[in-house]
């Protein structure tokens, strides 16, 4: 009789800026879902515990192996004002703060890690945690679009005046700088999914193709049925019932109407529904938005706790309302549904993003004002007339995982870099 095989532990550290970062890492999780499937003798099987500040609902929506969740986030990213833009300052100061505490809080992350015998890090892109393994002589590995020193490398480029500002001097800067450099390159690998920003400095970076999930099929019916029942149970329908007679037109309307998902990647903003248009092309518009712009728009409904998936929502809907994000962009790609996307000057990120989905996908930019006024209803119109773009296809989670099983197997520490000390902030 076969011995089982033994049992791995890998820690997956989740930035908790946004939900994108989510939207990397789950569908790299989801591959070992997919091969559990498959008897693999020779492969260890692998306990996954999520170091996340994440809410555990949008976990359980998206990882479907079995994971333990360790409430902690080693990572702000950037201090936001809105999902669209960043307060520079804010950040500088923040990173100033972790900066002067480095080898206390490396020392922190080392110790809790070794306490939960972790085999593998695997961090989207927390480079404490990163850091915090090499000190613990962990494995460790890294993958995301972006990484945080190129993030605010790029953003003092553009706005210089931020240093002083935060009270931050150009050689304590160029200190932090490289001492995020060194903790992501502590890394056994760093791999850049399809699309990435430039990352230059790094030395260990692997690009990969793109990272996410087929689409779910055929879910139009399913979430026109959860429109028309959401629409009775937040009150909805009494503007559209002033232009038409009986319950069944109103359900005919809401099927014949174009769904747009208002998507801002979990970020908090402040956007003014009661401006958009509230029909295109000759049919109804239909906005899915959070509960935040509840009551703004006469058409609109709350995606709540009974609502589909969003990925679900996502190849439903006729358009994706969004600003430039990585998991949002991959994941209306993969179904084909067009993109209406706020310009995000601020974000470093953003060019890369957009030259891909105008490659990949329908998209249309609009900039802030013109989504607070409303004035974005030629712009979708010609995203509807166009129809939905050809799927994309995606191999980089298979890619990801597959670095995971040789990280992750001892026979493989051999071409790992020796842990180095990472302290010194």
């Amino acid at each position: 009789m076969m011995d089982s095989p033994i049992s791995k532990h890998c820690v997956v550290a989740i930035s908790s800026h946004g939900f994108g970062h989510l939207a990397q890492v789950a569908p790299v999780l989801n591959q070992f879902a997919i091969e559990s499937t498959q008897t693999v003798q020779t492969d260890p099987s692998i306990r996954f515990t999520l170091r996340t500040e994440l809410p555990t609902s949008q976990i359980t929506q998206r990882v479907r192996v079995p994971f333990a969740i360790d409430v902690a986030s080693d990572d702000f990213g950037m201090q936001m004002r809105s999902a669209l833009q960043t307060d520079l300052p804010a950040s500088l100061s923040r990173y100033q703060a972790l900066h002067a505490d480095w080898t206390r809080h490396v020392d922190r992350v080392a110790e809790q890690l070794t306490e939960q015998a972790a085999d593998l890090v695997f961090a989207d892109i927390p480079y404490l945690t990163l850091a915090g393994a090499s000190h613990a002589g962990i494995t460790s590995m890294a993958l995301c679009s972006l990484n945080w020193a190129d993030i605010l490398l790029q953003s003092v480029v553009a706005y210089p005046a931020a240093l002083n500002e935060a009270s931050v001097g150009l050689q304590q800067f160029e200190r932090i700088l490289q001492t995020m450099r060194d903790a992501y390159a502590s890394a056994a690998v760093f791999l850049q999914p399809t699309p990435s920003m430039s990352m230059l400095g790094l030395t260990n970076a692997r690009a990969i193709d793109v990272v996410g999930e087929p689409p779910p099929q055929n879910c139009r019916e399913t979430v026109n049925e959860w429109v028309q029942r959401a629409h009775l149970q937040q009150n909805k329908p009494q503007a559209i019932n002033k232009q038409i007679a009986n319950k069944q037109t109103t359900n005919k309307k809401i099927r014949d109407a174009w769904l747009v998902l208002v998507s801002m990647g979990g970020i908090p903003t402040e956007l003014q529904p009661a401006n958009w248009p509230t029909h295109c092309n000759g049919r109804l518009v239909i906005y899915l938005v959070t509960a935040a712009l509840a009551n703004q728009h006469p058409h609109a409904v709350v995606v709540d706790d009974h609502a589909p998936a969003y990925q679900t929502l996502i190849a439903a809907s006729d358009v994706v309302l969004t600003k430039p994000g990585y998991g949002t962009f991959v994941e209306a790609c993969a179904a084909g549904t067009p993109i209406l996307s706020v310009t995000r000057a601020q974000w470093p990120e953003s060019d890369a993003l957009m030259r891909w989905v105008s490659d990949s996908g329908h998209v249309k930019a609009i900039t802030l004002g013109q989504l607070s006024a409303g004035e974005f209803g030629t712009a979708l119109g010609v995203l509807l007339d166009g129809g939905r773009s050809e799927p994309i296809e995606m191999t980089g989670a298979a890619s990801a995982a597959q670095t995971i099983r040789g990280l992750i197997d001892p026979s493989a520490r051999g071409a790992v870099a020796a842990p180095v000390d990472l302290r010194r902030g």
